[in-house]
C-alpha cells in the first residue's frame, strides 16, 4: 500500500511539474519571425538607414559568408536578455553550417537592453571584449541622445569592420581600446611562449639522443575586407545553419 501511495504521489508531482512547465512556455516570449537581415519590431530604424544596413550586410555575407541580423523589440516581457538572445540566434540559425559565423544584434526598448550575440566561428575576431566596446562606445552614446537608428547603423559598420579586419570601418574609440588590449595579451603570450621554449630547450639539452621538432603555425581568417554601405540591393534572407554558445556582450543605456 505504501508503495502504491508513493507512486501516486510521484505521479501527482510529475503532473504538476508538467503543468507548470506548459504554463510557463505558454506565456513565454516567442521568437519573432525572421523577416530579413533587419527585423525592426520596435520601429526605431529609419527607412533609409534600414536599406543601407541591409545592403551592407548582404555585401558582407557575399564576401565573407558571415551572417549578421538585427532584432529590435518593444519589450522582453520579463525574459532574460542573454537567454532570449541566444534562443533567437539558435532559432534563426544565423551563420553558415560548419563555420558558425553568425552575429545577432538585439535591442529591447522598454528594458533599455542591448545584446551582441556571436556564433562560435565569429568569436575569434569579434571577441566578447570587442562586443562590449561597440556597445559602450558606439551604441550607448547614440541611444542616450535618442539616435537609435544611427547607433545601430554605426554598430553594424563596426561589427563588419572587425569581422573583415578592415580598420577603416572601425571607430577610433573601439579600434584604439581593443588594439591596446590585444597588445597586452600579445605581451603576455610572448612571455609565456619564451618560458615554454626555454623549458623545452633545457629538456632537450639534458636529454642526449632525443630530438624534437617544434614549429609555430599561424591562422589567417577567411574574412576579406572592403565592405561598405555603398553597395545596393538585397534579396530574401534565411539562416545558414550556424550555432551559438553564448558568446558576446550585453549593455544598457
Amino acid at each position: 500500500m505504501r508503495l502504491i501511495n508513493s507512486i501516486k504521489k510521484l505521479i501527482s508531482v510529475s503532473c504538476l511539474f508538467v503543468v507548470l512547465f506548459s504554463v510557463n512556455n505558454l506565456f513565454a516570449l516567442k521568437v519573432p519571425e525572421l523577416r530579413g537581415r533587419v527585423n525592426d519590431y520596435a520601429n526605431i530604424i529609419k527607412a533609409d538607414d534600414k536599406t543601407q544596413i541591409e545592403s551592407f550586410l548582404k555585401n558582407l555575407e557575399d564576401k565573407t559568408s558571415a551572417q549578421i541580423a538585427i532584432l529590435t523589440l518593444k519589450t522582453l516581457e520579463d525574459e532574460d536578455l542573454e537567454s532570449f538572445s541566444l534562443k533567437v540566434a539558435e532559432t534563426w540559425k544565423l551563420g553558415q553550417a560548419g563555420k558558425d559565423n553568425g552575429v545577432l544584434l538585439l535591442v529591447s526598448m522598454e528594458e533599455h537592453a542591448i545584446r551582441i550575440e556571436t556564433g562560435y566561428g565569429a568569436e575569434e575576431f569579434l571577441t566578447d571584449a570587442k562586443c562590449g566596446l561597440i556597445i559602450r562606445n558606439i551604441i550607448v552614446p547614440e541611444f542616450q541622445k535618442g539616435n537609435y537608428s544611427k547607433g545601430i547603423k554605426e554598430a553594424v559598420e563596426n561589427i563588419g569592420g572587425i569581422l573583415t579586419q578592415d580598420e577603416t570601418l572601425v571607430a577610433d574609440s573601439v579600434l584604439k581600446e581593443y588594439s591596446d588590449d590585444d597588445d597586452e595579451v600579445s605581451d603576455t603570450f610572448e612571455i609565456i611562449l619564451s618560458l615554454i621554449i626555454i623549458i623545452i630547450f633545457l629538456i632537450i639539452y639534458f636529454s642526449p639522443g632525443k630530438r624534437g621538432r617544434y614549429g609555430r603555425g599561424s591562422y589567417r581568417g577567411s574574412y576579406s575586407s572592403g565592405s561598405s554601405f555603398h553597395s545596393s540591393g538585397h534579396s530574401s534572407f534565411s539562416g545558414g545553419g550556424g550555432h551559438f554558445g553564448g558568446g558576446g556582450a550585453s549593455g544598457h543605456w
